[in-house]
């Protein structure tokens, strides 16, 4: 599990120290969750080459809050 967590955060390129709102691009598909976490459900799958605003991240970029188009959740 932790490798996937891991793996989910090395998706976003371009994610700075998060003090605003910053745009980033996946490299690989991704599911969007609800929450931090696996145990929260997935809400949509997010492609590669997708541009998506980064909101903040957790201590070792383990998950970050995304928007998507007019979705927003946990990659």
């Amino acid at each position: 599990m932790t490798r996937r967590l891991l793996f989910a955060a090395a998706m976003l390129v371009g994610v700075p120290s998060l003090a605003a709102a910053a745009p980033a691009v996946t490299v690989a598909t991704v599911n969007l969750r609800a929450g931090p976490s696996t145990a929260y459900r997935v809400v949509g799958v997010v492609p590669p080459a997708t541009h998506v605003v980064t909101h903040g991240c957790l201590a070792g970029y383990t998950w970050c809050d995304v928007e998507v188009g007019p979705w927003r959740g946990w990659i």
